[in-house]
Order: structure tokens, then C-alpha cells, then sequence
């Protein structure tokens, strides 16, 4: 069996998580699997950020769902971690495919949201890898195990990993 080394959010301790400085850096250390956190703005664009608020890791605030690309787009995403990172951007989900297809890497992306928010990400994360041909090689992870099941159902071949709250 090959060995899996999973990322998770990227090289998340050396680099700002879910950038692609971090992405990167996880690839050049021997991850041969990337998980990313997919959420969508208010024009619907899918961008890779784990929290529900821009609060956290961005120069942003308030809701990423309330927020056009065109705005995010412009954020820093990595002067939180440090200023080494400064200018570091919100990916949007073609620039991990771009970078997961040039490394040759597998994707965990995980469908982040709310309730109904959860199944529409999972479907369109189904979607988009079986549009790249990449059901063999991606995953795609939630919480909710309805949406999870509801993307399989729409996209044969799917693989998921189905994630456990903590008891």
C-alpha cells in the first residue's frame, strides 16, 4: 500500500493556512494529498477558506458568503500569520486544481457551510473533479453525511471522507 501523507489546510504551521504559499510548501515536503476547506462568496465563486468569517485569516470582516470576489480577491491572507507573508491571497478552487494537476497531488476538499450550504458544496466539489477526471484520484469531506451521500448519488465514482464531529 502507498503511503498517504495528508496536508490539512496546507503547511499550516510554517505558512498561513489555505494559501497557496502553504499548498505549495506541503507539496515540496512530500504531502501527496492536499486538504482545503471550499466555501463560496456572495457571486459565487469557489474560494478555499476553512472559517465562516474572514475574521480570522484575512485582512477582511464579516461573513465570506456576504462578500463578492472582487473584494476577497484584494484581502491579505497571510500578514495574520506573519509579515513574511504579506500580500498572500485567497485561492479560489481552480488554483489548488492548477497546482494539485502540476504537482501531481491528491485533493481532500472539504464542503464548508451551513446546513443547506453543506450539500451545494459538496455537489459542485463532485462535479468540478469529475469535470477534471479526477474521481480516481480526489475526495471530497463534510460533516454532513446527507450531503455527502446526495453528491454520490449525483456523481458516480465519487470517493468521500465522511468527517465525525468530536464526541
Amino acid at each position: 500500500m502507498a503511503r498517504r501523507i495528508i496536508a490539512h489546510r496546507g503547511h499550516k504551521v510554517a505558512t498561513p493556512e489555505q494559501t497557496m504559499v502553504s499548498f505549495a510548501l506541503a507539496v515540496d515536503l512530500g504531502a501527496t494529498m492536499l486538504e482545503a476547506d471550499l466555501r463560496f462568496t456572495r457571486d459565487g465563486v469557489p474560494v478555499m477558506l476553512h472559517d465562516r468569517l474572514l475574521n480570522r485569516t484575512t485582512s477582511g470582516k464579516g461573513p465570506v458568503a456576504a462578500k463578492d470576489w472582487a473584494e476577497i480577491a484584494t484581502l491579505d491572507a497571510g500578514s495574520w500569520f506573519d509579515p513574511r507573508f504579506a500580500g498572500e491571497r485567497v485561492p479560489r478552487l481552480g488554483d489548488l486544481f492548477e497546482l494539485a494537476e502540476d504537482a501531481g497531488v491528491a485533493l481532500c476538499i472539504a464542503a464548508k457551510g451551513g446546513a443547506r450550504e453543506n450539500a451545494r458544496t459538496a455537489l459542485f466539489a463532485a462535479r468540478e473533479i469529475a469535470r477534471r477526471s479526477r474521481l480516481d484520484i480526489d475526495v471530497v469531506a463534510s460533516f454532513d453525511h446527507e450531503a455527502l451521500a446526495a453528491a454520490v448519488e449525483a456523481v458516480p465514482g465519487l470517493r468521500t471522507a465522511p468527517d465525525r464531529l468530536p464526541e
